[in-house]
């Protein structure tokens, strides 16, 4: 489940650089909700002409901070990841976003039709730069 998880976020910065709605590789990560939600950001991107880039050197990075099984059969997990994105305009190179965030995460995992996928992912917080996040499920 956890290596499940780490992949999605893989898939997940890949699909970001592309502004990719279609990859299969996204709807083989993400269930709905969470699926449509990624969609519909990465369409209305690439209707703007805008994708995501990973910085060189970047600061990005993610602690799994605490994870548990819940009686409903999902997964919970909460996350601490430094975000240093790039959001920038495809036409011109033009940088919209570069801001650095350290955000508190939980998400939620399901079986799904025999996977891992991850159906849920709530920001539970957001500072600027990096820093350290607090807390367990």
């Amino acid at each position: 489940m956890l290596a499940a998880y780490e992949a999605a976020l893989a898939v997940l910065h890949q699909a970001a650089s592309t502004s990719s709605a279609n990859s299969p590789a996204l709807s083989a990560a993400f269930a709905d909700p969470v699926l449509d939600k990624l969609k519909n950001l990465f369409i209305s991107r690439s209707l703007v002409g805008q994708a995501a880039r990973t910085p060189e050197p970047s600061q990005a990075s993610t602690t799994l901070m605490d994870f548990r099984f819940e009686d409903d059969g999902a997964a919970t997990i909460l996350e601490c990841s430094v975000d240093d994105g790039i959001v920038f305009e495809l036409a011109s190179g033009r940088v919209i976003n570069d801001k650095v965030a350290t955000l508190q995460r939980r998400a939620e995992l399901r079986l799904v039709d025999g996977d891992w996928k991850v159906t849920e992912l709530v920001n539970l917080g957001e500072w600027e730069g990096v820093t350290v996040c607090a807390g367990s499920l």
